[in-house]
């Protein structure tokens, strides 16, 4: 890729683009922008700071919109919108619904054959999913970006030095409320719950240790004598070698058999994230922003057609809750 890169010209900010002649069908040639992570999250950040600094114009978001599938009525909207959260969100909407992000053929084809043998006892690939997930990311993220928060945490519980280096997974189960069987007049909601760790040793410790207290007799967990939660894993993370999915964890770096096998395992967790119900992570993950940004979606349109500018009526987010540290996320990409 880099070979690539540096043999190609430069135009301002971004590399330009080149033709490929596909040799194998009718000759038809295609115009190609190659580009990477480090790519992308630039160019995002030139448009954040434009729109920060008025330097992009109303025409200029037009054409962006159009560009991204929205419909003339779409993009007038889009144009007008002057919240940046608001606009990163309709972005987002346009870019999921025209398909721009989404995985290669047989790469989406291998995770959805690996979900297969997972035997979830939900259907996960429903626009409205009957499960809710959770994203636990401890690892190395607890070295350094998360640190500040884990003390956060235990010094709001009156220890100036924490007794363990993670905010514990019971924290992650607070928006599980007694209020919620009340307001529905049951006295017990069952829940499904999948979860995506690193460390999925120490988290089953957590789980064996909360259901000692407040377990049922099938084995699961009531929270707050509300809501019984029968948790799910990765299969692979059945036993005691626990696999996590970091690519740069398991064989050497040259093992690609390996790492695409961990790929499209942490891939299918993924996936399975962004179609629960309710998730439940946090921004200072990548996977949590992403997990975010894939759950937005173009929602009552017709609204737009009539002249009825409420971004929040034009744009859905499936609902996101935050475990701990900022809940306000960053704009698409940054």
């Amino acid at each position: 890729y880099d070979k690539l890169v540096d043999s190609l010209p430069k135009v301002g900010y971004r590399v330009a683009n080149f033709h490929c002649q596909d040799s194998n069908r009718d000759g038809k040639t295609t115009k190609v922008y190659v580009t990477a992570a480090y790519n992308v999250r630039f160019r995002l950040q030139f448009i954040h700071d434009g729109l920060k600094q008025g330097g992009i114009s109303r025409e200029q978001i037009l054409l962006w919109a159009l560009s991204l599938g929205s419909t003339m009525e779409e993009a007038g909207h889009f144009s007008n919108i002057t919240n940046t959260q608001d606009f990163w969100n309709f972005a987002m909407a346009l870019m999921n619904r025209s398909g721009i992000l989404k995985l290669q053929p047989w790469i989406a084809r291998d995770i959805e054959n690996h979900i297969k043998t997972f035997r979830l006892p939900f259907n996960y690939d429903q626009t409205d999913s009957d499960f809710d997930a959770i994203h636990i990311r401890r690892g190395d993220k607890l070295l350094d970006e998360s640190k500040k928060e884990v003390n956060k945490y235990w010094k709001s519980r009156g220890h100036n030095h924490p007794p363990v280096n993670y905010i514990p997974f019971e924290h992650y189960l607070r928006y599980y409320v007694k209020d919620d069987c009340v307001s529905r007049g049951v006295k017990t909601i069952n829940r499904d719950v999948y979860l995506a760790t690193d460390d999925p040793i120490i988290v089953k410790e957590e789980i064996a240790t909360l259901i000692k207290v407040n377990g049922t007799r099938d084995g699961t967990l009531l929270v707050d004598g509300c809501y019984s939660l029968k948790f799910h894993f990765h299969p692979t993370q059945s036993d005691s070698t626990a696999e996590t999915f970091h690519i740069q964890h398991g064989g050497p770096k040259g093992d690609c058999v390996s790492r695409y096998e961990r790929s499209i395992a942490a891939l299918s967790d993924l996936i399975i994230l962004t179609k629960s119900r309710t998730f439940i992570g946090e921004y200072n993950s990548n996977w949590g922003r992403l997990v975010r940004l894939m759950r937005i979606s173009m929602d009552n349109c017709i609204k737009i057609e009539k002249g009825i500018l409420g971004v929040n009526e034009t744009v859905r987010i499936k609902d996101v809750r935050i475990a701990f540290g900022s809940e306000a996320p960053l704009p698409s990409g940054l």
